[in-house]
């Protein structure tokens, strides 16, 4: 973190005005979701969305993050703390900073219809730049105005004001990319990134592990067991043959670096998939070669890229 001070001093001052919005007692909660629309969301999201927190939100222009409708890059909301932020200055600094990041990087999306609660999309503010006007306290509420001038190049740009009635701005800060954009203007940013998932059997898996990780692309690895009868074996179980799993390797991809067709091709580049039961040194029907699909594209590639006499049934190659 880098920070800067300054002794507070007479000088110039302007500022925009305040935009002409409801207020926040005409607006309804943001977490006012219709319940049969919280009835199709993970338990885990309908938690997030559904209860009551530190901090209360009223939205000036509606907030449903199920809906994936190309808006303009705008949003403003009011906010206040549920409770007593104190006296104390770098508190109540401390909590807006930490208030900031809400909608932030969220604003970027609205043109393109994308929600954060898609599956396919992760996000993430890699870095964040604050400026502080004078002192406040967090007894009240303000007013948070976001916009998103740019997207280019898979970096967006957000920026947004903390003002507070009648349009007194008590900070600004933005999103900012570690990658500079082109215009100078470092205040900005978001990651996107398509997540996948890939399954391999091709010996040890340990040493299977290692050679997919050193894919550009792919974000993680795990190793286990798949294609058995028997749920949850250890790995004396397995050696028997009895339980009928393959030493295998899941993956997480990111396929806007690395195509599962071209994970498919270092599948088969880094082992022996024509030896039964066996690669190098080690035998047994756990050290087979297997491909498990997730999806029916997956599926399809796989079919595409083996001779007909090895065309995939039940998920994996025979």
């Amino acid at each position: 973190m880098a920070a800067s001070f300054q002794v507070a001093e007479a000088g110039l001052e302007h500022q925009f005005e305040s935009p002409d919005v409801p207020g926040p007692e005409d607006l309804g909660l943001e977490t006012e979701m219709p319940e049969q629309e919280l009835e199709h969301l993970p338990q885990k999201l309908r938690r997030w969305l559904d209860r009551f927190g530190p901090w209360e939100f009223r939205m000036v222009r509606g907030h449903n993050p199920l809906e994936r409708v190309p808006k303009p890059p705008f949003q403003e909301f009011w906010f206040r703390l549920n409770g007593d932020p104190g006296d104390d200055p770098l508190m109540n600094r401390a909590l807006l900073a930490y208030l900031s990041d809400f909608h932030l990087i969220g604003t970027a999306t609205l043109p393109h219809g994308i929600s954060w609660i898609q599956e396919d999309l992760v996000m993430a503010s890699l870095d964040h730049a604050m400026w502080f006007h004078r002192e406040f306290k967090l007894d009240d509420w303000f007013l948070y105005v976001c916009d998103s001038p740019q997207y280019q190049w898979g970096q967006g740009t957000g920026q947004g004001h903390d003002l507070r009635p009648p349009g007194q701005a008590d900070c600004k800060h933005g999103a900012r990319r570690s990658d500079p954009l082109a215009s100078g203007n470092q205040t900005g940013g978001e990651l996107i990134m398509s997540e996948k998932t890939a399954s391999f059997a091709a010996g040890c898996f340990w040493g299977v592990e290692a050679r997919f990780r050193e894919i550009s692309g792919v974000i993680d690895a795990a190793v286990g067991y798949m294609g058995g009868e028997t749920d949850n074996p250890g790995y004396q179980q397995v050696c028997t043959g009895n339980t009928r799993h393959a030493e295998s390797v899941q993956l997480l991809f990111d396929d806007t670096r690395v195509s599962y067709a071209e994970l498919l091709d270092a599948f088969f580049a880094l082992h022996n998939p024509t030896t039964l039961d066996r690669q190098g040194p080690d035998f047994g029907n756990q050290y087979r070669s297997a491909v498990f699909w997730h999806d029916a594209e997956q599926r399809e590639k796989l079919k595409k890229r083996l001779p007909n006499s090895m065309l995939p049934v039940n998920g994996r190659i025979p």
